[in-house]
């Protein structure tokens, strides 16, 4: 879906007044929450089916109201060095190709962590496993009436490669022309 803005600066929540003083709904995800730790490291759940697209973060923020977007809450529980050898995953899918979802991973103060806005399926996040929680935040830029399959996974991270074994390049300097 190309580039666009990453600020959210409304994480508004079923119930919360928007500034024109109208209630803004994001849909359920089922389920409506849960959590990963180091004994526990997987979660997965569903959202949608979306009908309406969400191409407000085109123009910079994005904005969500009833039927826009689809918020999870995710707690993440893991000890203290945890993320020295782990990373958080969350990978959200759909099936179908056409189809386009975005996903963003926000704080309690609803800042974004880390996001996915590309046209990539599935959009995956990887973020360090702080403890806390977050929202993950699944807006459908073209939605084509698909529900979403998402996981959060704290995975290991993945081992660096071993050194090459080929000859390095050399490189010379030779003098300007006269």
């Amino acid at each position: 879906t190309g580039a666009r803005s990453v600020p959210i600066p409304h994480t508004w929540r079923p119930g919360l007044a928007t500034a024109g003083g109208m209630a803004a709904h994001a849909l359920a995800a089922t389920p409506t929450g849960g959590a990963v730790t180091d004994t526990s490291t997987s979660i997965q759940w569903t959202a949608g089916p979306f009908v309406a697209p969400n191409v407000t973060g085109t123009t910079g923020d994005v904005t969500c109201g009833p039927g826009l977007c689809d918020d999870f809450a995710l707690h993440v529980s893991t000890p203290s060095g945890y993320g020295d050898t782990h990373q958080l995953t969350i990978k959200v899918g759909w099936p179908t190709s056409a189809a386009d979802f975005d996903v963003y991973l926000l704080d309690t103060n609803g800042a974004v962590v880390a996001s996915a806005a590309s046209s990539s399926d599935p959009e995956v996040i990887i973020a360090p496993p702080t403890s806390g929680d977050y929202t993950v935040r699944v807006v459908p830029f073209a939605p084509l009436g698909d529900t979403v399959t998402a996981t959060a996974t704290l995975t290991d991270l993945p081992a660096n490669p071993p050194p090459g074994t080929a000859t390095p390049p050399t490189f010379s300097q030779y003098g300007a022309p006269e």
